[in-house]
């Protein structure tokens, strides 16, 4: 999913927010614009996020 947002926006991502990448990341991963189907996506790529540790440590 990433490589697939990183191959559309390939100059620039570094410039999205990361706001921007989370919201692309469900849009792709929602087969259709429907409430149920994006808090299942959210509720995945949260998961996914917390499991990986991507996160700094807050201060």
């Amino acid at each position: 999913m990433y490589q697939k947002i990183k191959k559309d926006f390939p100059d620039n991502l570094d410039e999205y927010s990361g706001d921007y990448i989370f919201w692309e990341m469900v849009i792709q991963c929602s087969p259709e614009n429907k409430s149920a189907l994006q808090q299942a996506a959210i509720t995945l790529i949260s998961k996914y996020f917390e499991s990986c540790d991507i996160f700094d440590e807050p201060k």
